[in-house]
């Protein structure tokens, strides 16, 4: 009675296990359940299980070159059958009363028995093995990429990008790259406004150049373009200097950039003006006067349509006997790169430029202490 209760089990299992539709062969890092969510018809892992129970001993172990049987999609048959009937299982004879019980006792017994249905989603997935009977670790995470690896990517523009000094930052800053980053390419590609937004992460370059830095010290004082500079970006060490100079009347008094406060000050379009917000002496505290030159400011200057000219000294032409400099305002501004702090690559390359910029300045005082050493005649 118990050998005929447990026929019907698996009388009953073998229609589902038949239904069998192509195959599979298993690759490194594959588990069940993820070879049974891209199998045709998405079956759960337990049902690709059932389909293999002769090829599979656990859910949990696969090995890469094993061949499973994929379950035929819903409303599908496997191929040649057509639309023939499936052959119906024999009948059995009616079983005493208390078969049912034996029976279920009897499959529970049984080894390698189905247990309940299994619940939604996948058992834990372990992945296939390179040799059948054992479990893979799981793969690694990806090693990111190398921030000191390929080409250190320029992005030229800035708003020193036009200046005379920006010629001179610029030869410095790939002979800097030399020494910092030897055998490396560097690529310098024009950006005219757009150089800050191409050095953010994940984009298009690794520094911006040329820059004014701005006197940070000085933020509360600043314009929102030099406060957005010293909040967002870091800089490298200098790479050339620009000298700005101040000049009046020869017979006006001011001496102090509280005297030129509400008055005129001229520096010509394109020009940083970062320096004035930090004198105090940006609009609303004083009017900017921008024409295109700084002839052009120190004609405007003479003619008394201006109370002041702020100006960058290469530009500016010898300002004659009727003009007076202040001597207290103006001084060196420094050209920059910069880099965006969320950037590897942008401080990998940043970090480079300065190992350089080092290199060269001890190599300057070097030979400039060779020389003088070096006998006179």
């Amino acid at each position: 009675m118990r050998a005929a209760a447990a026929a019907l089990l698996l009388l009953a299992a073998a229609p589902a296990a038949a239904q069998t539709c192509g195959e599979h062969v298993v690759r490194p890092g594959e588990t069940l359940g993820a070879i049974a969510r891209a199998a045709p018809g998405a079956p759960t892992a337990q049902a690709l299980f059932e389909a293999n129970r002769d090829r599979l001993s656990s859910p949990d172990l696969i090995a890469v070159g094993q061949t499973l049987r994929l379950p035929c999609p819903p409303g599908e048959t496997p191929a040649g059958t057509g639309d023939q009937p499936a052959a119906e299982a024999p009948r059995a004879e009616d079983p005493a009363p208390d078969a049912p019980a034996e029976a279920e006792a009897e499959a529970e017994a049984a080894p390698g028995a189905a247990g309940p249905e299994a619940a939604p989603g996948d058992p834990d997935p372990h992945v296939a093995s390179e040799r059948p009977g054992e479990t893979a670790l799981p793969s690694p995470p990806p090693t990111p990429p190398d921030p000191e690896a390929g080409p250190i990517r320029l992005a030229w523009g800035g708003d020193a990008a036009a200046m005379p000094a920006a010629g001179r930052a610029r030869a410095r800053l790939l002979a800097a790259l030399e020494r910092g980053a030897p055998g490396r390419e560097v690529q310098v590609e024009p950006a005219a406004g757009e150089a800050r937004a191409r050095i953010a992460p994940g984009g298009e370059a690794d520094l911006a150049f040329a820059w004014i830095a701005p006197d940070c010290a000085a933020l509360p004082r600043l314009d929102a373009v030099s406060a957005e500079l010293c909040a967002r970006y870091v800089f490298s060490a200098p790479l050339a200097e620009a000298q700005t100079a101040w000049f009046v009347r020869a017979d006006d008094r001011a001496r102090t950039a509280e005297d030129l406060s509400g008055l005129r000050i001229c520096r010509p379009e394109g020009r940083p003006a970062g320096d004035l917000a930090a004198l105090r002496l940006a609009p609303p505290r004083a009017r900017r006067v921008a024409p295109a030159t700084a002839a052009d400011c120190l004609r405007l200057l003479r003619a008394g349509e201006a109370e002041a000219a702020a100006l960058f000294v290469e530009d500016a032409p010898a300002p004659g006997p009727d003009l007076r400099r202040l001597e207290g305002l103006g001084g060196p501004q420094a050209l920059v790169a910069l880099a965006h702090p969320a950037n590897p690559r942008g401080r990998a390359a940043l970090a480079a430029l300065d190992r350089g910029l080092a290199a060269l300045a001890q190599a300057e005082a070097e030979a400039a202490a060779a020389g003088d050493d070096a006998p006179r005649e």
